[in-house]
């Protein structure tokens, strides 16, 4: 049977919880910058669609005539709920046993300052724990999906579901050399020849993302040190470094995408507990995109988030989507925190984007 934390936990109250929850930052990851947070009331695979498509003409027709129909962007050939995010975490009796010796520690000292933070600490640990695991699983769905334009669980990535995927079918091809092997590789050349060829059909690209380990090939290729320096180069040319801000300038200057690069990092926990990092990025692939916003990460809620159930959970609803429980229980004691988001993100404007493999 659930009960009431307090009922464990003298010290624990609901107001405080939400104090610490709703004062919790997002910390180092990156998927709102790119996916910002947008309420979708009919969240399911077959309604979500990307926006700010091509401009479409209006049709010039009879009067008395129907309007022509225009399609929209969904995501391709997918049925069925979004799979909500989900994880829990326990307070054990070893926990609670902990918890009793910080209560003694500070009856004792009841000024020390430092003692009063652990106990805080280690009774509302579990709430940031949970929206920490939230953020990372979006995360980690942002970035494969801006490197590969999908993302798709399997068993080893996803303690639940496996095998669910969403397909953006984001255009893909190859390089015109490996950027990491070939020493003739041009970055820069190429996205000229890909914003010329976007530019013919109606568009420009505005940035480039990548991450960390392929902004390093590019800074490091000599044809894009002498792009940067403005220096005509041979077989036997020295250049010395430039920086990510440099290139930009130079990249903006000539009307070509600005490079962003997406640098995060989150763990996965297996199920013998084993924690591992989760590098949902395709090395090597970069995306070329006409805004620096790549979609949305699209939410939605249940009547869950607004149910009152006083004298059995503590509940709060942070940044709007991720709902966090907390309960306690009986046999055996524990201290149960889950936090629940029904979220995805949404890649926008899809035939306007571009994924690049400089590795193949």
């Amino acid at each position: 049977m659930n009960i009431n934390a307090n009922n464990i936990i003298p010290e624990f109250s609901q107001a405080n919880m939400n104090a610490i929850i709703q004062a919790y930052p997002l910390g180092e990851l990156r998927y709102r910058e790119y996916f910002p947070l947008e309420f979708n009331p009919n969240l399911t695979f077959s309604s979500i669609e990307g926006a700010e498509g091509a401009k479409i003409m209006a049709d010039l027709v009879a009067i008395g005539s129907k309007a022509p129909r225009k399609g929209r962007e969904f995501v391709e050939n997918i049925k069925g709920e979004i799979p909500k995010v989900e994880i829990a975490r326990d307070l054990n009796e070893k926990d609670l046993i902990t918890i009793q010796q910080l209560r003694n520690s500070l009856a004792a000292y009841p000024t020390n300052a430092g003692i009063k933070a652990q106990l805080i600490n280690k009774i509302y640990e579990d709430p940031q724990f949970c929206i920490d695991g939230v953020n990372a699983r979006l995360e980690w769905m942002s970035k494969q999906l801006v490197s590969t334009g999908k993302y798709k669980t399997t068993a080893t990535n996803n303690g639940g579901a496996a095998n669910v995927t969403a397909d953006f079918k984001v255009k893909t091809q190859n390089a015109l050399k490996k950027w990491a092997e070939d020493a003739n590789a041009n970055p820069v050349e190429e996205f000229e020849k890909y914003q010329e060829e976007a530019k013919g059909k109606g568009y420009s690209y505005a940035v480039v993302v990548m991450s960390r380990a392929t902004l390093n090939l590019v800074l490091k290729n000599k044809n894009t040190r002498a792009f940067v320096l403005g220096i005509p180069i041979n077989a036997t040319t020295i250049l010395p470094d430039v920086r990510l801000d440099q290139l930009n300038a130079e990249l903006a200057e000539k009307g070509l995408p600005i490079i962003k690069v997406w640098e995060s990092y989150v763990s996965v926990e297996g199920k013998n507990g084993e924690v591992t990092v989760a590098n949902s990025w395709e090395e090597g692939n970069i995306l070329f995109s006409t805004s620096a916003q790549l979609g949305t990460t699209q939410y939605t809620t249940t009547p869950e988030f607004t149910m009152s159930f006083a004298d059995v959970m503590s509940k709060s609803v942070k940044d709007n989507f991720i709902l966090v429980n907390t309960f306690g229980h009986q046999d055996p004691i524990l201290v149960s925190t889950k936090a629940t988001a029904f979220a995805t993100p949404v890649l926008n404007d899809t035939r306007r984007k571009l994924i690049i493999k400089t590795k193949f």
